[in-house]
Parts: structure tokens; C-alpha cells; sequence
């Protein structure tokens, strides 16, 4: 029993590491591409936004603050994967349904995501526009491709 779970933890790892980070890729090119030519930000701005929450307003000033941010975010997208894979392992329809389990997972990431910005204090208003944009970004541009990814590299090992 313990060997079994040693094994799905690896296999949940491998599957879920490389998916996050494809999927963390894709997040953020839609939404870097769409805070650009709406409003000209650059990738740094939202990087420093991300690092706020360790580092809270500092990380606007301080240099390095913006890569701090990569990393933050790319931890988070590659544990968010792992667990999805954890989860399809066990779960035969989450395995076998990977466009709607991950639209599902994409709104639990986004939900789950919010909350967690609030806890920081970095939240920023939501309006209409902004949250039907990050809605897509985490559905159609992280859960998704996560699950694909996930689901083919199981299928796979």
C-alpha cells in the first residue's frame, strides 16, 4: 500500500510538473498579451503584483521583486497541477473527461485564487470585464491545457 502511494505521488509529480508549468506559461501569455494592448502594462508590473504578497507594497520598489513573482507563480501553478493529477489518478472520470474536468478545476483554481488575494490584502476591484477575463485565462488558458497534459502524460507512464 505505501509503495502504491509513493508510486502515484511520483507519477502525480511528473504529470503535474510539467503541466503547471505549460500551464503557468499560458496563463500569463494571455494575460500579459491582454493587459499590453489594453492598457500597455508591461510583465514586470504584474509580477511585482504577484511578489506583493510575500512582500507586500515593497515589492514595487525593490529590484528583483518582479522575478520573485515568476517564481511565486510558477510554484503555484505546478502545485495546482500536481494535485490535479493526484486527483485523475483516483478518479476515473476526471481521467476520462479532461475538457470538463478542467474548465471545473480552472474555476476552483480562479475561486480559490481570489480568496487567497484577499488574504494577502493585494486584492484589486474586480469588474465585470476583469473577471470574466481571468475567468477565461484560468478555465480556457490553465485548466484545460492542464488537464489534457495531465491526462495524456498518465495515459503515457
Amino acid at each position: 500500500m505505501i509503495r502504491s502511494r509513493n508510486a502515484d505521488f511520483v507519477r502525480a509529480l511528473r504529470a503535474g510538473a510539467f503541466a503547471g508549468l505549460a500551464g503557468a506559461i499560458l496563463l500569463d501569455g494571455y494575460r500579459l498579451f491582454l493587459a499590453y494592448i489594453s492598457a500597455g502594462a508591461l510583465p514586470e508590473d504584474h509580477y511585482r503584483y504577484v511578489a506583493s504578497a510575500l512582500l507586500g507594497s515593497a515589492a514595487y520598489a525593490l529590484p528583483g521583486a518582479a522575478y520573485l513573482g515568476v517564481l511565486i507563480h510558477v510554484a503555484l501553478a505546478v502545485s495546482w497541477a500536481c494535485g490535479f493529477a493526484w486527483i485523475a489518478l483516483h478518479s476515473s472520470d476526471v481521467a476520462t473527461k479532461p475538457i470538463v474536468s478542467g474548465a471545473f478545476f480552472g474555476v476552483v483554481v480562479y475561486v480559490v485564487t481570489r480568496l487567497m488575494t484577499f488574504a494577502a490584502g493585494i486584492a484589486q476591484p474586480d469588474t465585470p470585464r476583469a473577471a470574466f477575463v481571468e475567468l477565461v485565462a484560468h478555465t480556457v488558458f490553465f485548466g484545460v491545457p492542464v488537464a489534457l497534459i495531465v491526462t495524456a502524460r498518465l495515459r503515457s507512464a
